[in-house]
């Protein structure tokens, strides 16, 4: 028995502490559930008395009115179960002019709806937040009064999962994250807001996978460190459908440093602005890696490139497909001051492939304008991800694995070559430049990270 206690507690060991409540805490009763009237005050006031490690169950089907911010601050291991419960507010503050009153201007623009400060091993789940925003969404207002309304405010926290919440007409981000680390989105369904879906300030290890996110005023998915110290790196955003904005799809802007991103398998059919994804990089800045892999969207928008990826080291596009509308005569990809490669990708209905793209390589040209992408797989590996694509043309086979680690190797990008007349070819790129290359000549080899070991 002793050997077997033993057992369980090494299992139990390596499981993470988020979700690990030791308490269950049901939201009383007392607490009206019918929307009949403001209860923020009575929520913030039993969720300050509840002790840390504990999982709060809401009633399934309750419905509480919420004017302030329900806020978990300084809070360890609490679990939001939320059972379909529904946060709802319907007022959304009086108009204050900044100059003449900054505090109340800035109270009413910062009203979050839920807001997670300074807290650790956090899960929200099964929540439903309704904003009182009556005319969100890509058609909709952008209110620069209102623009901080979260749905969702995480500030200064880490690890923390958001997982199958709904969050709508917003005047802010449905989910805004600031000094984050190590923070999971995953099966939320995000729609209507009045600014971002999602907005990253600053944070590290941030996934977001698995989500419906659109119908936005401004953009889907935003990457912005706004000070020139800030920085923002490891960010995973995978198998997420993408609806409308009004601006652009990803923008990644901001004065600070974005390093390490990495987008996979999303797909998007409704309209955006264009660029679809605009990095804009200054030379020095620390932008990159940024790897893309199977992404299948749909660009609109104005007729500017697809993709604009400025001054970003270790760039890898690999398996993705944009289709353009064919009388805008757009080009797909512009790259300036970039370097990586670009792999069998498809474009069709661009011009033309590339613009200012010097520091990238296009292995044995293998993007196109109307054919369809190589099939190419990946899977995330130590220190980063692998990826195999096999191009079309039968010509060669190109096998990438683009390090999202910058903190142990900035920029790092392994690239790898198989031409089918038995030459092959590698090289070690950091921070676009080739510091070990190998090329042989005669059998042919054939090296898979995918499925070596």
């Amino acid at each position: 028995m002793t050997n077997v206690l033993r057992m369980l507690a090494g299992c139990l060991s390596l499981l993470p502490l988020v979700g690990l409540s030791a308490e269950t805490v049901r939201v009383p009763a007392s607490i009206p559930a019918d929307l009949s009237r403001d209860v923020t005050s009575q929520l913030n006031s039993f969720l300050d008395r509840v002790s840390n490690d504990s999982t709060i169950v809401f009633p399934e089907g309750a419905k509480y009115r919420i004017d302030g911010t329900v806020l978990l601050r300084d809070k360890r291991g609490i679990t939001l179960q939320g059972a379909g419960a529904l946060l709802r507010a319907f007022v959304a503050g009086d108009d204050f002019v900044k100059q003449q009153d900054y505090a109340n201007w800035r109270r009413v623009r910062t009203r979050a709806h839920l807001r997670i400060e300074g807290s650790q091993n956090i899960v929200v789940r099964e929540l439903e937040i309704h904003g009182a925003h009556l005319k969100a969404g890509r058609h909709g207002q952008y209110d620069a009064n209102r623009e901080a309304q979260h749905g969702i405010d995480v500030s200064g926290s880490k690890d923390v999962r958001i997982e199958s919440v709904k969050i709508h007409d917003v005047y802010g981000d449905c989910i805004y994250l600031r000094k984050v680390h190590r923070i999971v989105v995953r099966d939320a369904h995000l729609q209507r807001c009045g600014r971002q879906g999602v907005a990253i300030a600053t944070g590290k290890q941030i996934l977001i996978q698995n989500c419906d996110i659109g119908d936005s005023r401004r953009g889907v998915i935003d990457i912005e460190p706004y000070g020139a110290d800030w920085r923002t790196e490891n960010i995973a955003i995978i198998g997420n459908r993408l609806g409308s904005s009004r601006l652009l799809m990803f923008p990644m802007g901001g004065a600070g440093a974005i390093g390490a991103v990495f987008l996979a398998d999303n797909v998007n059919a409704e309209p955006n602005g264009t660029p679809s994804l605009l990095n804009k990089g200054s030379a020095g800045q620390g932008r990159g890696p940024l790897v893309m892999v199977n992404n299948d969207w749909t660009v609109g928008g104005s007729p500017t490139s697809g993709l604009k990826i400025l001054n970003n080291d270790g760039v890898f596009i690999a398996g993705n497909r944009l289709a353009f509308p064919t009388q805008r005569r757009m080009i797909a990809c512009t790259l300036t001051g970039s370097r990586g490669a670009i792999v069998g990708n498809a474009f069709p209905g661009a011009e033309r492939i590339l613009e200012d793209a010097a520091r990238m390589v296009d292995f044995n040209n293998s993007n196109s304008l109307d054919a369809k992408p190589a099939q190419t797989q990946w899977k995330a590996v130590a220190g980063g991800y692998a990826v195999y694509s096999e191009l079309s043309d039968g010509k060669a086979i190109a096998l990438m694995r683009a390090s999202v680690a910058p903190e142990r190797d900035p920029a790092h990008l392994e690239a790898y070559g198989l031409l089918t007349d038995g030459r092959f070819a590698w090289a070690l790129i950091r921070h676009g430049q080739i510091v070990q290359s190998y090329q042989r000549g005669g059998t042919r080899l054939h090296y898979d990270p995918l499925h070596s070991k």
